[in-house]
């Protein structure tokens, strides 16, 4: 059983706590650059001379991404899809209300038909308890320690997705630049296949195939993994092996065609379907790689780095809005070849980079679960 509100704190509307004032327009021709940060819904959109609001102030999406909340330590110019609540508009603590705003799931009150957006009017009604103003005070103290150790996870696990790509450089230099001493080859020449996955729709009942938005940031994620089912021909011939790259072949923007991951024995385990086998969906190309001349590692570091990501760029095509690489256009990419001791030592590093980002990310679950029970807390009036 939950613990009693304290009696001395009024549940009171929102109304009575704040007035939500428009935003004003501020087009990017006009904006001259400074010191004034310029907010639009969804957080920082340039910058300004010139401020619209006194001091700190909490601003909040009315049209585009309503209801997202941003907290500002200065003056700022808040535009015209916007609301913005600053000194002028509230007798309560700045820092405090933000984060009460933001526990309120504003972003559920949309009522337009066409275009989403905020009523302040439905905002208005909405009802929170109202500590007293020391208490304020002492709850957002608490909840911004703990909002910035969860920043500081961020940034660490931020950095370490990057520092893969610096081991690269700091072994490798540019390897397209080494060409006086290292072979160079088509990618059809250090791969035994390249292939195109199924296109069957996926049931309840298959095997696990992998798609587009399992490929993402280098690694396979299986957190929203669909079942597809395939002929016994079919599954032999797509079964994905340790050390495959899948790459994506398809996509609006053009940035994303030919992201790429490898497949390992941990994507199975993680996923909770540890020995079956796994497929993939028609919109991935697998290439196969031999081990005997290319590490996947070092493979995927490449194409995923400035000269591969060049490379694939200028064999991507566009259709309907789309743009594709296809296995011949993928075979024609020159990959420069270092010795083969000196990309197994890469993966080693990357590995060991691995598995500190694992650490990372569980850590950054357990902050934003910690930080998600005290503002529960606090604001029940029970931290």
């Amino acid at each position: 059983m939950s613990s009693p509100a304290p009696p001395s704190w009024p549940s009171v509307s929102l109304a009575d706590v704040c007035e939500l004032k428009y935003g004003k327009s501020l087009p990017g021709a006009h904006r001259v650059g400074g010191s004034v940060t310029v907010f639009g819904s969804n957080g920082i959109v340039g910058h300004h001379d010139e401020s619209l609001t006194c001091g700190p102030t909490i601003v909040i999406g009315r049209k585009g991404s309503f209801g997202e909340v941003n907290y500002s330590d200065s003056s700022c110019w808040p535009i015209d899809t916007t609301y913005y609540v600053d000194s002028t508009c509230t007798e309560a603590d700045l820092r405090w209300l933000s984060y009460r705003l933001a526990g309120l799931g504003l972003n559920r009150l949309n009522r337009a038909a066409a275009i989403p957006g905020l009523n302040r009017e439905d905002a208005y009604r909405l009802r929170i308890l109202f500590p007293p103003f020391p208490e304020q005070q002492r709850i957002a103290v608490v909840l911004h320690k703990a909002e910035v150790l969860l920043a500081k996870c961020r940034e660490a696990l931020a950095q370490l997705e990057e520092l893969t790509q610096s081991i690269f450089f700091e072994m490798f230099g540019d390897p397209t630049s080494r060409q006086e001493s290292w072979n160079i080859s088509n990618l059809r020449n250090i791969v035994s296949e390249f292939r195109y996955g199924t296109s069957n729709k996926s049931q309840s009942q298959g095997v696990p195939a992998l798609r587009i938005p399992n490929v993402t940031n280098s690694e396979i994620d299986t957190s929203d993994l669909k079942l597809v089912p395939v002929s016994l021909s079919e599954r032999e011939r797509l079964r994905l092996l340790e050390g495959d790259l899948l790459f994506v072949r398809t996509n609006g923007n053009p940035s994303l065609v030919g992201r790429c991951a490898i497949y390992n024995r941990d994507v199975a385990a993680k996923s909770g379907r540890p020995g079956e086998d796994f497929i993939y969906a028609s919109y991935l190309i697998r290439a196969r790689p031999k081990m005997d001349v290319i590490s996947p590692v070092y493979l995927r570091e490449f194409m995923l780095g400035p000269a591969g990501r060049r490379a694939l760029r200028s064999r991507s095509k566009t259709s309907a809005g789309q743009f594709n690489i296809n296995t011949e256009s993928l075979g024609t990419i020159e990959v420069p070849i270092p010795p083969l001791d000196l990309q197994q030592e890469y993966a080693r590093r990357v590995e060991a980079v691995a598995k500190l980002r694992t650490g990372h990310r569980v850590h950054l679950a357990e902050l934003d679960a910690l930080f998600a029970s005290l503002r529960y807390r606090a604001f029940r009036g029970e931290l």
